[in-house]
C-alpha cells in the first residue's frame, strides 16, 4: 500500500510590495486503498475541512480539524471510489480514495 501524497501551490498577493509568493502545502491520504480508516496529513498546520464524496457526489463523511492530521473511520462506508476533499482559508485539495 503506497500513501497518495500531493503537492498544493498556494499564491499569496503582497499589496504593499505587488508580487505573489508560492507557498506549499502537502496532503498525504494514507492507506489507500483501505479497509476502514483512514488518515489525512497536511505539511503545514491550520484549520481544514475534510470532507468525503461517494461517486454521485453525496457527502457521506467528513470534518474540521486544527493541526496537520485527522483520522477518519469509514469502516461503515460499501466499497468503492470516492472523492476526498480538503480545504483551508487558502487552498482545496481533492484526491481519489479507494475503499476496499
Amino acid at each position: 500500500v503506497v500513501p497518495v501524497s500531493d503537492t498544493v501551490f498556494t499564491a499569496l498577493f503582497d499589496p504593499v510590495l505587488g508580487i505573489e509568493a508560492a507557498t506549499t502545502n502537502t496532503c498525504t491520504i494514507a492507506p489507500n486503498p483501505t479497509l476502514g480508516s483512514v488518515s489525512v496529513t497536511m505539511s503545514q498546520p491550520d484549520t481544514y475541512i475534510v470532507n468525503i464524496y461517494d461517486n454521485a457526489g453525496r457527502r457521506v463523511a467528513g470534518r474540521t480539524f486544527r493541526g496537520q492530521s485527522v483520522q477518519l473511520d469509514i469502516s461503515h462506508l460499501p466499497k468503492g471510489n470516492y472523492t476526498v476533499t480538503v480545504q483551508s482559508h487558502n487552498m482545496r485539495h481533492a484526491s481519489t480514495l479507494i475503499k476496499l
